[in-house]
């Protein structure tokens, strides 16, 4: 008898603390989408900025050479990561 109240118990806390963490969770997803909704134009900005790079070293998106445009998306990929500033 004790052995199922304990294996009850148990079952209980497990249920309890999943339920905490995934709790947890939504509401950090929630904060992290409410802070892009409240500045929308950062990402934007910031996808311009690296295109403006990338043409200032040298990249072009041309579609009568489509094996440079390739080299110019990885660069704005690339920049987007923060690897090129």
């Amino acid at each position: 008898m004790r052995f199922i109240v304990s294996c009850a118990v148990a079952a209980l806390t497990v249920s309890l603390l999943a339920l905490a963490s995934s709790n947890a969770s939504a509401q950090s997803t929630a904060a992290k989408r409410q802070a892009q909704a409240q500045n929308p134009t950062s990402n934007t900005q910031t996808v311009n900025d690296c295109i403006q790079l990338a043409m200032q070293r040298g990249y072009s998106v041309s579609e009568t050479q489509p094996e440079y445009r390739n080299a110019a998306k990885q660069f704005v990929l690339g920049c987007l990561r923060g690897k090129y500033r």
